[in-house]
């Protein structure tokens, strides 16, 4: 995976990407469920907080700074936050100081790395962050991306164990497993009634049979 091909891919989608990706059943029904959590677990943070793959901004509200690696992205989101600082960096090298941010969030960008690259972010975070800070991230579900039809390439093929996590020096805080429902193949005007369904799964059904896990990390001491 090369950064520059990355930044081309989503620079081609960006003038579409709201519409194409969350302007429909499918994309408001993940948002329905990811931005509760998100506010959730962002309560805790008076300090400052860093979006790192903010996209064209979906999150981008509940930040203080966003960084993304492409610029077209970030042209969409700068429309929409026209005085919040935007950054264009990949995630493992990101130009603020250290100890700097209380809390740090990614969504839907994980799933595009690979071990090394995940190695080297995990890294960056530690740097960036405040000795009692978050790190709030999405992670593909393992056990249940073995049922599906291998892909190849770096789109959406990456889902490690949480354990790497901690093999990398983190603490997890708390898991919030989201996604159960095979939305996509539930019929369009029956997706709506779906949502407190998939909610209640995630409260009481096995974490490893949802799709992706929302996790808070902590630097281990």
């Amino acid at each position: 995976m090369k950064t520059r091909d990355v930044a081309q891919y989503y620079d081609d989608l960006a003038k579409d990407y709201d519409q194409d990706r969350f302007g429909n059943s499918y994309g408001l029904f993940l948002h329905a469920l990811e931005r509760p959590i998100l506010e959730r677990l962002l309560q805790s943070c008076s300090e400052s907080v860093l979006e790192v793959g903010c996209g064209t901004g979906r999150f981008l509200d509940l930040a203080d700074i966003g960084v993304d690696i492409s610029p077209k992205m970030l042209e969409v989101a700068k429309t929409k936050f026209p005085t919040k600082p935007l950054l264009r960096a990949p995630c493992d090298i990101i130009p603020l100081p250290d100890s700097s941010q209380q809390c740090i969030y990614s969504f839907h960008l994980l799933m595009h790395l690979n071990l090394s690259i995940l190695q080297r972010w995990s890294k960056e975070m530690h740097r960036l962050l405040t000795r009692d800070g978050r790190w709030i991230v999405d992670i593909p579900t393992a056990f249940r991306r073995r049922f599906k039809k291998e892909s190849t390439g770096w789109h959406g093929n990456f889902a490690p164990e949480i354990s790497v996590f901690e093999q990398l020096g983190w603490k997890v805080v708390s898991v919030h497993p989201i996604l159960y429902v095979p939305i996509h193949r539930i019929p369009i005007n029956s997706r709506p009634t779906m949502l407190r369904i998939d909610q209640l799964l995630g409260q009481y059904a096995p974490k490893r049979l949802s799709s992706y896990q929302i996790v808070e990390l902590a630097p281990r001491s």
